[in-house]
């Protein structure tokens, strides 16, 4: 019956709600049950919190990061805009890392909790493939002042964030190890985003990149963006890209209403459009995120579960053999990562400028001659060698 409430009470289908049961780490170890929405629209990644620590409390809906879609549709005969009736446009840049978001839920007694997830999993903690948890400290620790905002403690809003760098290995290259930014923030009462610009005094507020009007010609200016974004981009030799994901497009409606459109170059548009087979690099980028939330192995299932939200059923079918090839290469990569951190704990010497001789021949006891390129990767991405 609490699955049929909490459906009506989101508004959506029993089948895109899981059950969950969750220990928050950030409010000493308090217990909450409920469950997380997998609709591809405002409700991703929403919960429907019942339960805090084993006493019932009114059912708390929480909005979330919402899914972000393109402005157009995408034929045979090319891009059929539709753009909404609208006053003005904020364009921010798009950054390739985890989800952040901040929220706050209440107990029975009404004392209310800040805490931390990611996309699809109700609290931000350590897995078997990546401690996301104590890369968030980090970035905590830095600015003590995210734990409990007032506006997320209160309940009025929840703050998105993206966590990013190297140490966060997406498709985006970045030159710096682990950083973070306020995206937007969520207004609970209504799931309306807020723009970035309401909240200009935040610590990590994305700056606005450009704007426009409802004089501009706005298909005009979404091209000639995807085009600069493109003309920085630039592909390595392991399939990542150095430059920019690409832009956010904020637009406020004549309906008062802020929308989300993403715009992204050639380079990585092209990775998540597919045809009939899905490429290589579409499934790696999903296998990658889907590392946040996966609470056990990652499995060809899940990743495929993951892929249906963008792609049809054939797609994903026609694509199974390749599905389980690069989940495989990515669950051994994730796995090789582990080991090299093991050894580099055995070793006992800090990874500086000056050591790095001295660490990288201890390594090379634990690996082959030709894994040794790849562990000095595995420790960029790990944060150990700068």
């Amino acid at each position: 019956m609490r699955l049929a409430n909490a459906a009506t009470f989101l508004g959506v289908a029993e089948t895109v709600l899981e059950e969950f049961s969750a220990v928050d780490s950030f409010n000493d170890g308090n217990t909450f049950d409920g469950f997380i929405s997998q609709q591809s629209d405002h409700r991703y990644g929403a919960l429907v919190v019942w339960c805090v620590n084993g006493q019932e409390t009114e059912p708390q809906a929480i909005y979330c990061t919402p899914k972000l879609h393109y402005p157009f549709d995408k034929s045979i005969d090319g891009r059929r805009y539709k753009w909404p009736k609208f006053q003005t446009v904020a364009i921010y840049e798009k950054l390739d890392g985890s989800n952040i978001l901040n929220y706050s839920y209440a107990d029975a007694n009404g004392k209310r909790y800040s805490t931390f997830k990611t996309r699809l999993t109700p609290v931000l903690k350590a897995s078997k493939f990546g401690d996301f948890r104590a890369l968030w400290e980090e970035v905590l620790q830095r600015y003590p002042e995210l734990r409990r905002p007032a506006q997320v403690l209160s309940g009025e809003y929840a703050f998105s964030y993206e966590l990013y760098g190297y140490r966060n290995p997406h498709l985006i290259l970045y030159e710096n190890a682990l950083d973070a930014k306020f995206l937007f923030a969520v207004r609970q009462s209504t799931a309306a985003v807020c723009v970035p610009e309401k909240f200009r005094e935040h610590p990590l507020v994305m700056p606005r990149k450009t704007f426009a009007d409802n004089k501009e010609d706005l298909v005009k200016l979404y091209e000639s963006l995807r085009e600069e974004a493109e003309a920085k981009n630039k592909k390595t030799d392991d399939g990542t890209i150095q430059g920019t994901e690409g832009c956010v497009f904020y637009v406020f409606t004549d309906e008062g209403i802020w929308l989300q459109y993403k715009m992204k170059p050639d380079s990585v548009e092209t990775i998540h459009w597919a045809s009939d087979t899905l490429p290589e690099e579409t499934i790696a980028a999903t296998a990658w995120n889907a590392l946040e939330s996966c609470e056990g192995d990652l499995t060809t299932e899940y990743v495929a579960k993951l892929l249906r939200e963008e792609f049809t059923e054939h797609q994903v079918k026609t694509s199974w053999t390749r599905i389980e090839k690069v989940v495989a290469h990515v669950v051994e990569r994730a796995k090789f990562r582990g080991q090299v951190l093991g050894a580099y704990r055995q070793v006992g010497v800090e990874f500086t400028p000056e050591t790095k001789g001295q660490v990288m021949r201890a390594l090379a006891q634990h690996f082959t001659r030709d894994q040794m390129k790849t562990v000095y990767s595995a420790l960029r991405e790990l944060g150990i060698a700068k």
